[in-house]
Formats: C-alpha cells, structure tokens, sequence
C-alpha cells in the first residue's frame, strides 16, 4: 500500500487556505505521496489536472461546500480529464440527504468528517486500498439512524437548483452550464415533480427546508 502511494500524488481543492495549507503539510510530513498539491481556485485546479501527465494516479481530496458549484459538479468535471482519480471528500456536512446522494452519484471513494482525527486519513487510504468505501464511522452512524429518506437530486440537478436560487434566467443558466434551454427545463420540471413544488420558488424554499442548499 505504502509502495503504491508513494508513486501517487495528492491534490486538496477547497476554498479555505486555512485548510488547505496545514493539510497539505501533515501529507507532506507523513510522505504518503510522491508529490502533494492544494488549490483553492477551481479554474487552477481544473487546469492542474488538463495538463498532468496521462497515466498519473492521483488522490483528490475536496470539500463538499464550494462558493460556486458544490463538490458532485467539480468532480463530474474532474473525471471527465481524468478517469481513474481517486476522491475523497473532506468535509463538516452533516446533512444525511446530500451525503447519500453524493455517495450514491458521484463516484467517491471516501468520505471523511473534518472533525477527525489524522489517523482516519491513513485508515481510509488502506480502505481503499482493499477497494472498499470507506466513510468515517460518525457520518456511517448518522446514516444508519435516518429513517426517512428525502427528495433525491442529481449533481446536475443540484447545479442548476444553485443558479436558480442566485437568480440566473433559464437562459443565462443553459449557457453557464453548457447544456440547452431545453435541458435546464426538463430538469427544473423534473425536480418540481420530485419534490411535488408548482413553481422554481417553492423548489427554492423546500431545498433551504431540508439544507441542500
């Protein structure tokens, strides 16, 4: 395990330096990679990964909560440059709702509170090692005490429930998103069904109710 890390390297996105450098400095003195890297801007990190070089294996360790797209987007963006990224979400979300979505939709190995102490970095590399899933045993007791399970909502669902709630026409987010009008309305329709709302702004408050956004 050890011998494979040591020919990977570590890349930490997440908005906060406060975060990012100190952690970066604890993968560093524990030499569990080959080479460690921190961005807190999405378009540099976005760039970082368009120019390594194919081939590379590579862990992503990245906060859920971002100030413009939350984590399912960027790593959706991610994985389409590079397939076989290995993602870890480091965070301090506590909504069971997201953190099922985002286990169940967007391909992520782990999930780690940022409440935790170092010692679940290291056992969650070895869980993955074994090609298990591993999610820090708080988050995994959260889960199992849930009882009712919310709306559900896609990461590009999501994406565009965030440009709804800052405004943005339906045109404005097609072009934001890259996607068609057409697309934008089929999923705003589609997340009004879900979530039984007759208007974005019931969308919008019944979202705010259960904390996705």
């Amino acid at each position: 395990m050890k011998e494979l890390l040591n020919e990977s390297i570590a890349v930490i996105f997440d908005d906060h330096a406060m975060f990012t450098d100190p952690f970066s400095a604890a993968l560093e003195r524990y030499a569990l990679f080959r080479r460690v890297y921190a961005f807190n801007k999405e378009a540099e990190l976005i760039s970082f990964f368009l120019n390594l070089p194919n081939r590379t294996r590579i862990y992503l360790f990245i906060d859920y909560q971002m100030p413009e797209r939350n984590a399912p987007s960027v790593i959706q963006d991610v994985k389409r440059i590079s397939r076989s990224v290995t993602v870890i979400v480091l965070s301090t979300l506590t909504n069971p709702v997201l953190i099922k979505d985002l286990l169940q939709h967007s391909g992520i190995q782990g999930f780690i509170s940022k409440t935790s102490g170092f010692n679940e970095i290291v056992e969650c590399l070895h869980a993955i090692g074994r090609n298990e899933q591993f999610i820090s045993p708080d988050i995994k007791n959260m889960l199992n005490d849930v009882t009712e399970y919310t709306v559900s909502f896609t990461p590009r669902e999501l994406e565009i429930l965030q440009c709804c709630l800052q405004g943005y026409s339906i045109e404005i987010t097609a072009k934001k998103l890259f996607i068609s009008i057409n697309t934008v309305i089929t999923h705003r329709r589609r997340m009004m069904r879900k979530a039984n709302c007759k208007s974005t702004g019931e969308l919008i408050a019944y979202a705010r109710k259960i904390g996705i956004i």
